[in-house]
């Protein structure tokens, strides 16, 4: 796992070493769409305690975060930031 790297434009703060893809979705909701710019993030794991077993058993994490836009056009122009963003941390990378 890369060392954290929060990135925050006012709206939406996120750890960008961990990202793995940026998508915007919509859903529908009583006749008025929705749009969400969803991130998605590496799989991480982690030991959880499970009482039944009473050992610590490896789980998988899939993590997302998302925020939702009332625009279709908004959301195209926030992600187009966030991969812009995106890029930039991973340009920096290969320095």
């Amino acid at each position: 796992m890369n060392s954290p790297k929060v990135v925050s434009d006012g709206r939406i703060s996120i750890n960008i070493a961990d990202l793995k893809c940026i998508k915007i979705e919509s859903k529908k909701d009583e006749n008025l769409k929705k749009y969400f710019l969803v991130f998605e993030f590496k799989t991480r794991f982690d030991y959880i305690f499970n009482p039944e077993t009473q050992k610590f058993e490896k789980t998988e994490f899939n993590d997302i975060a998302s925020h939702e836009f009332s625009e279709y056009e908004m959301a195209v122009a926030y992600k187009q930031d966030w991969e812009s963003i995106w890029q930039d941390y991973l340009d920096d990378l290969k320095k």
